[in-house]
């Protein structure tokens, strides 16, 4: 089977600093950079270290942030040509860009999916205008409405981010939400837990913990009612509209990380792959693309503080990790094809505990996956499935 092969390329440029983000991206207010300033950058980037990449066909495009939906059509042209001009071809593949409501219109859309975008995914995470507010985003819920009528109206493939246990939020405000959601038929849809530190400000009125657990039960019965398959712990998508460029991240498929702070894999360089990493501050990363000197791969040529590579141990950890979040599971097969068949020794233990545990189960095909309690207490799964040495 032929190894697949993605670009992620992160525009760290925003309209506001929403309150729950930790990703690396500012305000045009917050820096002195303008977005061509940084393109120009990332453009350097791309020409110098395509050489090392693994294909040039790429199976999925990815543009992340950040709001990519900010650059102008002409800056997205530039950027573009660039990945051509270095060898990149995406013909057959999802090409996926990220937006906030309000920052297109119909124009812009049309022009996006000429260009080859075929994927929007929407950061609306709920319509209620007061939690917005809370959440300190730009956009309101009219709209979020105004955009996805957009997206409906010219039958773009869309997924819709939805966050849950905001402050302020009780069951019956996630099912208006659910209700609205349903209303504009999505093709993949992604809820996510609020997640954020024990003393953020956002932990103020939001849900008791049986509430949030109520909450994640409903949106997952809501969303199988609707004939959406949780293909993924957090993610649902109506049949054939799986996200084919976050499944290279849960199927151990490489993928190259371009612009700041961005996060890479190659799993065929090194015995169990290597991950390597871009500095987090624009000047930093400016430098470092500058004075960048490519060897003759990945592992080369990043420095020692922006590499590893992966041993037995972490490479198991994190293929136990990611594969228990799909819902095809985690199978004997699959870890002997990649560990070999001594493996099945080293994951025997921890599996039986979790099954004692009813944390998760084995089929007759000798698959894994999560219960309903695993999925609510993951984080004690994959606490068991941590392998040190």
């Amino acid at each position: 089977m032929e190894n697949k092969f993605g670009l992620y390329i992160h525009i760290p440029f925003c309209l506001q600093r929403c309150h729950y983000c930790d990703f690396s991206t500012f305000t045009f207010d917050e820096v002195s950079w303008s977005l061509d300033d940084y393109l120009k950058i990332l453009l350097i980037e791309i020409t110098k270290g395509s050489k090392l990449a693994p294909k040039k066909k790429l199976n999925s495009l990815y543009f992340g942030g950040g709001t990519p939906s900010l650059m102008s059509l002409k800056q997205f042209e530039v950027l573009l040509n660039g990945l051509k001009q270095s060898g990149f071809s995406w013909d057959n593949a999802e090409v996926t860009i990220e937006i906030n409501p309000a920052t297109l219109d119909a124009e812009k859309i049309k022009e996006l999916m000429k260009m080859g975008v075929n994927r929007f995914s929407v950061g609306a995470q709920t319509f209620n205008d007061e939690i917005l507010k809370k959440l300190n985003r730009k956009h309101n819920s009219q709209q979020t409405r105004e955009t996805l009528n957009l997206l409906k109206d010219l039958n773009c493939s869309f997924s819709f981010d939805l966050l849950f246990a905001l402050p302020g939020q009780d069951l019956i405000l996630l099912e208006k939400d659910l209700i609205e959601i349903k209303s504009y038929k999505p093709q993949h849809i992604s809820p996510y837990y609020l997640t954020i530190p024990k003393n953020h400000k956002l932990n103020k009125n939001r849900p008791k913990e049986d509430i949030e657990i109520k909450m994640f039960n409903r949106i997952q019965d809501f969303l199988l009612e609707e004939s959406y398959l949780q293909y993924e712990l957090s993610n649902f998508a109506l049949p054939g509209y799986e996200s084919k460029h976050n499944l290279l991240y849960w199927e151990d498929e490489s993928y190259w990380g371009l612009g700041l702070s961005s996060h890479s894999y190659i799993k065929n360089e090194a015995e169990f792959g290597v991950r390597f990493w871009n500095l987090k501050t624009l000047e930093a990363y400016r430098k470092w693309v500058v004075e960048w000197r490519p060897e003759d791969s990945f592992l080369m040529s990043y420095p020692s503080g922006q590499r590893e590579k992966l041993n037995l141990n972490e490479a198991l950890t994190d293929f136990c990790h990611t594969s228990l979040r799909l819902t095809k599971g985690l199978s004997y097969d699959k870890l002997t094809k990649k560990f070999g068949e001594k493996i099945k020794i080293r994951v025997k233990e921890p599996m039986n505990m979790l099954i004692d545990k009813d944390l998760i189960f084995e089929s007759e095909s000798g698959v894994f996956n999560l219960t309903q309690k695993g999925k609510l207490l993951s984080n004690l799964v994959y606490l068991d499935l941590t392998f040190t040495d």
